[in-house]
């Protein structure tokens, strides 16, 4: 459990590392480049704790450590068990990974931690939000999709009301992240729960900057429906004199 540099959560738990789908924007990717060798030693110590100087020996660390770094699939049990904080925080699940790609067996030990921790607000994030309707997930999750052009925001929007049934009291989002076009009114007759919208990080050659107008106009989409917004640091870091948005949704 660690602390989190993304502004609408406090925290981030990451019981599975990796995904595949492959997003071409994907921070996390170069966060396991960077840190995997890392975290398997953390790993490795936490399940062998007599016999880790063994398992380096025996090329284990070698490969967990090639595994994280290549942003493969893997539970973490370090990371599982990590303890939550006392006071209600808003903790994002899977910032390492895409819970559509997890195993049942994962989702289910993630979601039987969940209930037991009713102060706290669980936020999910997924490409693939037709996942949600595989699972019944306590209340005190939040479940989101992102999107990053127009055709998927309305997909995810579509894929979100759909899993009504299955998870009618959960709150649901959207994040359109990083937006890559001018995004259409059609989300907004939804009214999803919430809507967070943030621009591309880093220097990546080809990284398309929004117009000022792409923003304002989903803020003005989102105030006549009376969803709450969310707008990230990078974009009100580039247009300072747009208004800070740092809403959140109301409970069911």
């Amino acid at each position: 459990m660690g602390k989190s540099k993304i502004d609408w959560c406090d925290n981030v738990w990451n019981p599975v590392w990796g995904c595949k789908t492959g997003c071409p924007f994907c921070y996390a990717r170069k966060f396991a480049k960077r840190f995997g060798k890392s975290k398997a030693r953390v790993e490795l110590h936490h399940l062998y704790p007599y016999t880790f100087v063994e398992y380096k020996k025996r090329g284990i660390l070698a490969e967990l450590a090639r595994s994280l770094q290549n942003f493969e699939l893997n539970w973490l049990e370090s990371n599982f068990v990590s303890k939550f904080p006392k006071t209600p925080k808003r903790i994002f699940v899977g910032s390492m990974s895409d819970i559509y790609w997890w195993g049942i067996e994962w989702v289910e030990r993630v979601l039987e931690k969940i209930k037991k921790y009713p102060q706290h607000r669980f936020l999910f994030l997924t490409k693939f939000p037709q996942v949600y309707k595989k699972y019944s997930f306590p209340k005190n999750c939040w479940l989101g999709a992102t999107a990053i052009i127009d055709d998927e925001v309305l997909a995810c929007k579509n894929c979100l009301e759909r899993s009504k049934l299955q998870n009618l009291n959960n709150i649901r989002f959207l994040s359109i992240e990083p937006i890559q076009e001018k995004i259409s009114e059609d989300f907004a007759y939804y009214s999803p729960d919430w809507v967070i919208v943030g621009m591309e990080t880093g220097n990546r050659r080809g990284k398309i900057v929004p117009p000022k107008e792409w923003i304002t106009d989903i803020v003005y989409f989102c105030k006549r429906r009376r969803i709450p917004i969310f707008l990230k640091e990078n974009i009100t870091n580039i247009y300072t004199d747009l208004k800070i948005y740092k809403e959140f949704p109301d409970e069911k």
